[in-house]
């Protein structure tokens, strides 16, 4: 898992491991500029859209407006356009991210939050009450009922499997722990 960090000033912190992913570093070495600043606003904005982590402030964002907020907060304005290279950089590295952090807990939890999304979208997108769709809204609401209840169960469970899945100190728990090395009555490593 990669991790990026944002400092108390609102700037991205780049840690060395992150720019050994070809995608990052090639954001970062696009930018010929001493300060790094465009590269490092570019990742950034690559974190506010791929973060799915409690560290990202643009997280419960409604996925229809993630990215012009994003362009908002990183590049001052919403409708900022990036340059056909910078947008397949931006995309790759977005892709990287996602691929990166993603366990099947967190596709699940990510799923079921896209889903509520659209449903929100279509809600509020779709045309007024009448008597004729009043029945297929109210379908529609307790189906929403539920997905919430199940967003609920998923984010505990999220919660739960993620701080499992910690030892002391916040570090990741090693391949003994997680019961990928096993040991024989020899004790000698069993693959």
């Amino acid at each position: 898992m990669i991790k990026f960090d944002i400092s108390e000033r609102g700037e991205l912190i780049v840690d060395a491991k992150v720019l050994t992913i070809s995608a990052f570093n090639n954001i970062y070495r696009s930018d010929k500029a001493p300060n790094k600043k465009n590269a490092l606003d570019m990742l950034r904005y690559v974190m506010f859209m791929g973060d799915i982590t409690e560290d990202n402030p643009h997280r419960d964002i409604n996925f229809f407006l993630r990215e012009p907020y994003a362009k908002k907060d990183v590049f001052g304005d919403d409708k900022y356009v990036f340059s056909k290279k910078n947008q397949e950089l931006i995309d790759e590295a977005i892709l990287w991210y996602a691929t990166l952090n993603k366990d099947c807990v967190d596709r699940l939890s990510q799923g079921i939050n896209k889903q509520i999304d659209e449903l929100s979208h279509l809600l509020n997108t779709s045309e007024q009450m009448t008597m004729k769709n009043y029945k297929d809204r109210v379908d529609l609401l307790k189906d929403i009922k539920s997905l919430l209840i199940s967003k609920v169960h998923t984010d505990e469970f999220v919660e739960k499997t993620k701080k499992k899945a910690k030892t002391k100190g916040d570090k990741a728990r090693s391949p003994i722990e997680m019961g990928l090395i096993l040991f024989t009555s020899d004790n000698e490593p069993e693959q």
